[in-house]
């Protein structure tokens, strides 16, 4: 009976974390790991801890990763059966981290003997170590919640990051929890002070938030930039790739919306066009091919450079972006770095090539691509673009090495299509906007079936363009010639070492208190 309610704890948990992210409700995150916290601590061995751990990452990746379904069946073309299955065992391995994370905690907490407090915050220092560090397909964090609703809270990541606010979200589970021990305890005025101290906090970081938003320095620099979506389906996408129809079809598509947006816009720096827009490989053999030649016609005629997402190869494929410029062709190209597992390759196969025929074989959508060299900015009209390809603008670290190469706007281009008409694309879309708070810079997103949009340096969301329809449009971006040096730029690749000195710091206070 005692274990059916534990069990219930952490599934309430899972619920509230499932729910807690995007694009539901962030305020949940400030308590959803309560019920576990409270599970945990009446665990008496490790295999329960694994336990009560295990359900509530399930559940939580049921709800915020149900759409790795879709994708299996879409893009991977699996019957929706197998489908199912593999979003199960996703889901029983997406966050397995919480499992190790509170199983050290337990083996630590009864090493040194820790008091009640002090065991909460080596369960939340557990957790953001392991949630910071473990290898994830999709390395979502309770930060990034803070983005939906607009919070003045998200305005802070320009000190610490989506990554610290994890931190902190996650301490205040820790504290919410005391609440419940304080009225079990019958301490009311403790519990009182709790409550008071949570929303004192969350005033103080509001308002520290709205500062930091309007204390941006003024602008120097204005960009218009064109977005292209021209929501082409998978199957186009996938026979276009492998060389046969489509191909023609899909590039007239991209022109003709290109000549249309032009016509309502004029004067625009820059026009983009997604993730693998162009869907034939730009060699030296083929630039001169017709379709690369009817590009370059409308990149002349309109006098208007073009990035757009293209395959490149020489010895390998590589994913990668294109920027072509009138009367001169393609001017520079960036090959993407960070690929995605199971998706553009398998890990550990890179010596293996037997192994990946054998894969390619066996699983048509897994696709093998070369490795770029990593994050370098693209140099335009004496501006630094830090092109990224879509998972790359979810990585912290990958955008703090474009910052401190002089990127003055970010750029990430994407395909979404693969996720179908799911909860992925709000997701994503919140990750990698979190990008320009954290360095406050501007963004633009073009993506192939949406949502495509951009974000000022001050956090602010313009328009969205709508799911899985045609649309263009066109945004005025404002930045600076030298964008300013973020605390969060500085410190970012270190949040977890400022994590653990807070963790020790008030663990210590908590030991000289229960001393007294």
């Amino acid at each position: 009976m005692e274990t059916r309610r534990l069990s219930l704890l952490a599934l309430i948990s899972g619920i509230c974390i499932g729910f807690s992210y995007i694009p539901f409700y962030a305020i949940l995150g400030l308590f959803s790991l309560v019920p576990l916290f409270l599970a945990l601590d009446e665990a008496k061995n490790l295999k329960q801890v694994f336990k009560y751990s295990w359900i509530s990452q399930f559940i939580l990746s049921l709800i915020g990763f149900h759409w790795v379904a879709t994708t299996a069946h879409d893009f991977g073309y699996m019957p929706w059966w197998l489908s199912i299955i593999v979003l199960l065992v996703f889901c029983s391995v997406m966050h397995i981290h919480f499992c190790i994370a509170f199983m050290i905690w337990f083996k630590l907490k009864n090493k040194f003997q820790l008091k009640q407090m002090q065991s909460d915050i080596l369960k939340v220092l557990c957790l953001f170590a392991l949630e910071t560090y473990w290898p994830m397909l999709f390395p979502w964090n309770f930060g990034y919640t803070w983005m939906t609703r607009a919070f003045p809270i998200a305005q802070t990541a320009e000190i610490w990051g989506f990554t610290g606010l994890s931190f902190l979200s996650i301490l205040a589970n820790a504290y919410i929890k005391q609440i419940y021990h304080a009225r079990q305890n019958n301490n009311a005025a403790y519990a009182q002070k709790i409550i008071i101290g949570v929303l004192a906090s969350i005033f103080c970081l509001s308002l520290l938030g709205y500062s930091l938003k309007e204390s941006v320095p003024s602008y120097d620099k204005k960009w218009k930039i064109g977005v292209v979506q021209a929501n082409i389906g998978n199957f186009d996408k996938v026979q276009a790739e492998h060389g046969y129809d489509f191909q023609r079809a899909i590039v007239d598509k991209y022109l003709d919306l290109t000549k249309q947006l032009l016509e309502k816009e004029s004067n625009l720096d820059l026009v983009i066009w997604p993730e693998t827009a162009i869907p034939v490989s730009y060699t030296e053999s083929s630039k001169n091919s017709q379709l690369f030649q009817k590009i370059q016609l409308l990149i002349n005629q309109s006098k208007t450079p073009l990035l757009a997402g293209s395959f490149f190869k020489d010895h390998s494929l590589y994913n990668g972006a294109g920027l072509w410029l009138p009367k001169i062709g393609l001017s520079t190209k960036y090959l993407k770095t960070m690929l995605l597992a199971f998706g553009e390759t398998v890990p550990f196969t890179e010596n293996f090539p037997e192994v990946q025929r054998f894969i390619k074989k066996t699983v048509p959508a897994i696709s093998f691509f070369g490795k770029g060299s990593g994050s370098v900015p693209m140099d335009f009209q004496q501006t630094k673009i830090g092109v990224n390809i879509c998972y790359e603008g979810i990585h912290p670290n990958f955008v703090i090495d474009l910052k401190n190469k002089g990127s003055q706007i970010f750029i990430n281009l994407t395909n979404d299509s693969w996720f179908g008409k799911t909860f992925e694309p709000y997701q994503h879309l919140y990750m990698t906007l979190a990008r320009s708070i954290e360095h406050r810079i501007p963004s633009i997103r073009s993506t192939n079936t949406g949502i495509s949009t951009a974000i000022s340096a001050q956090g602010e969301i313009m328009e969205r363009s709508p799911l899985h329809q045609e649309w263009t449009g066109a945004y005025e971006l404002e930045g600076h010639i030298n964008p300013p040096k973020t605390l969060y730029q500085i410190i970012g690749k270190y949040i977890l070492a400022f994590a653990i000195l807070i963790s020790l710091g008030l663990m210590f206070l908590f030991r000289e208190k229960s001393n007294q």
